[in-house]
């Protein structure tokens, strides 16, 4: 990260500097999402492009959630 961040964020945050790093990490989407988030705009409606968006979500939880469920039962050596 730029080192002004950096400053900005472990003076002003303190202990949670970590958080609002990851807070920050969630404005960069990966590829995936960009391409949605471009689709989404394409549509012309708003509603029609939250719903295919929401829909887009509700089919990355089922592999988020097995991705996260084999993550813990690995063990680190």
């Amino acid at each position: 990260m730029p080192k002004a961040l950096t400053s900005r964020l472990a003076g002003a945050a303190g202990s949670n500097s970590s958080l609002h790093v990851g807070m920050l990490n969630g404005l960069m989407p990966c590829g995936p999402l960009q391409a949605m988030q471009l689709y989404a705009l394409s549509t012309g409606n708003a509603l029609k492009g939250a719903f295919s968006v929401m829909l887009f979500t509700l089919g990355t939880v089922p592999y988020s959630c097995w991705m996260g469920m084999i993550r813990s039962t690995i063990t680190v050596r």
